[in-house]
């Protein structure tokens, strides 16, 4: 019975490149897109509550008025984006207010807080 030799250099180039190359490259590049997207859709939630809080703060537009606008300029689709403002203490519109803005994209979340 023949015994192994584990000190041999032989082997087939094209089996250990499908073994290691393709096999482990194809989790790590499908780990690395989905980080990827993760942080697109952190970015451009933080820059959609930005630019909504201030929108609504210097020009008294509705947040989900600009959200079309700014989803097309963040190439995020619009369906995918929920925004929600809050005031307080009074009811929004009355001045010294404090005005919160929650963006979520997918699993990416936003708030901004500014003084009306």
């Amino acid at each position: 019975m023949p015994s192994a030799k584990f000190n041999d250099e032989t082997g087939s180039v094209v089996l250990e490149f499908l073994g290691f190359g393709v096999l482990l490259q194809v989790p790590i590049l499908m780990f690395a897109t989905a980080v990827l997207g993760l942080q697109h859709d952190k970015f451009a939630a933080e820059a959609i509550t930005r630019d909504a809080l201030r929108s609504y703060t210097l020009l008294q537009i509705e947040p989900s008025a600009t959200v079309a606008i700014l989803a097309q300029a963040y190439k995020v689709s619009p369906d995918r984006i929920r925004v929600e403002m809050a005031c307080w203490p009074q009811s929004c519109g009355n001045p010294d207010n404090w005005v919160r803005v929650t963006t979520r994209i997918g699993t990416a979340t936003a708030q901004g807080l500014a003084r009306e």
